[in-house]
């Protein structure tokens, strides 16, 4: 049993998204155990599975625009802010919120207060800096629509 999630078990490792053997042994592990569909969440899963003829019809995915869309930071940030929908802002000068622009698990996230260290962040393109949100609370949010 999985020691996360009460009722799933887990049957076996995938090999990670990003690995050319992923497709294929999603493929066989549906014929193996008669999956009816694969509900995967990882970033290089999402976009691997969507972009795949084989795996398709088997996974509940977005297309891959969207997918790359919403895996780009940069793109979402400004995606919710265009919508309106309340979140941190754009910020060039401290304090800020410094993100890489693709990654998932707060991996390399970090408050920065430091105007010489936000100078040198505001120059690359792998990182984004937002407003600082002081004392906030950090949540993920997965939304499934079915038409």
């Amino acid at each position: 049993m999985c020691p996360y999630v009460k009722g799933v078990r887990v049957i076996e490792s995938a090999p990670s998204g990003s690995d050319k053997a992923f497709i294929e042994y999603i493929v066989q592990a549906s014929n193996k155990y008669a999956l009816d569909f694969v509900l995967a969440y990882a970033d290089e899963e999402l976009l691997a599975l969507a972009t795949n003829e084989e795996t398709t019809s088997l996974c509940f995915v977005s297309p891959p625009e969207a997918i790359e869309q919403c895996l780009d930071k940069c793109c979402f940030t400004s995606i919710l802010l265009d919508l309106g929908v309340p979140t941190p802002k754009f910020k060039s000068c401290g304090p800020v919120f410094c993100r890489p622009r693709f990654g998932r698990g707060s991996r390399a996230s970090f408050p920065i207060k430091n105007d010489d260290l936000i100078r040198v962040m505001r120059k690359s393109d792998d990182f984004i800096l937002t407003e600082l949100v002081e004392n906030g609370s950090e949540f993920s949010v997965v939304l499934s629509i079915a038409t």
